[in-house]
């Protein structure tokens, strides 16, 4: 993927800004593939504590930091898993502690809107005992951030996902001398993808859009499970200043190997994440802090 990234912008010297950093934009997918990580969840009752079910995207909107993906990854065969089972992954003696959110989003609405009814916005304070939280997540005010709907499509240079399909992830236990199981290392390996910006459509479903990959990536696609709930990212260039910004096209909903992805769109991702913020708990949401403690 990186050759084949800096194949496709070697003829453009180019950087946009990041977290307030200029960065050049053959660097940037692994930049933002550190707020881009799998949903995990705890789980008492299966092999393994730790499971994962497609991806999320960790940003802070309004001073606030929240965790984005879809409510059907929260489904485990026949069995819901909570929004407070979900957790976020920071370094401790010895491994890592799992974090749970502090409030998961509940807005009710009426009618068949998908979009409101699939969405899951988990938040977390700046810190969490002895853990800052706040540089984990990247900044992307929605209010501030352009979405498709709100450039000039001459303008685009990249659209791009960054995920986490299922093929790729794992667990890898270490053993003792006795064949007993001493450490579990889970392996969430991550994947890109780029998209063909001619190839944005509306979708019959009017809470969604329709995005196709590029052609030279078809082959590479395989199974799309696990791609529910990456964020869609794109570079656009500033005729007027000469600049270039990251702005955000949404989060994928399904996918078909064939390349055609359905993506609920930033606009309206917007809508929904503003209007979770104003209407205090627990009206709009369900709090859950503490809900879950704190697992090794």
């Amino acid at each position: 993927m990186v050759g084949l990234w800096t194949d496709m912008i070697a003829e453009v010297n180019l950087s946009a800004s990041i977290n307030g950093l200029l960065t050049p934009f053959r660097s940037i997918p692994g930049v933002l593939q550190r707020y881009c990580l799998p949903l995990f969840f705890h789980r008492e009752d299966a092999v393994y504590d730790l499971a994962y079910s497609g991806s999320s995207l960790l940003f802070r909107h309004r001073g606030r930091n929240f965790q984005l993906a879809t409510k059907h990854q929260l489904r485990a065969g026949k069995d819901a898993i909570s929004p407070a089972d979900t957790c976020i992954l920071v370094e401790g003696e010895g491994g890592h502690i799992a974090l749970s959110p502090n409030g998961a989003s509940r807005v009710k609405v009426e009618g068949d809107d998908l979009l409101p009814q699939d969405i899951v916005l988990l938040e977390y304070e700046n810190s969490r005992g002895a853990h800052n939280l706040r540089p984990r997540f990247l900044q992307l005010d929605l209010d501030e951030t352009r979405t498709l709907s709100e450039v000039d499509m001459a303008s685009i240079r990249m659209v791009f996902s960054i995920g986490y399909p299922t093929k790729s992830q794992g667990y890898e236990p270490d053993f003792d001398d006795d064949f007993k199981a001493i450490s579990l290392r889970v392996v969430s390996r991550h994947a890109k993808l780029i998209f063909d910006e001619h190839k944005i459509r509306p979708s019959y479903e009017e809470s969604r859009t329709s995005i196709t990959v590029s052609e030279r990536y078809q082959g590479d696609i395989g199974d799309p499970d696990g791609w529910s709930g990456a964020p869609v990212f794109f570079l656009w260039g500033d005729d007027t200043g000469g600049e270039h910004h990251l702005g955000f096209a949404g989060m994928v909903t399904h996918a078909n190997s064939a390349g055609s992805f359905m993506i609920y769109r930033a606009e309206d991702i917007r809508v929904f994440v503003n209007r979770a913020i104003d209407t205090p708990y627990p009206a709009a949401t369900e709090q859950v802090t503490d809900a879950v403690p704190e697992v090794r």
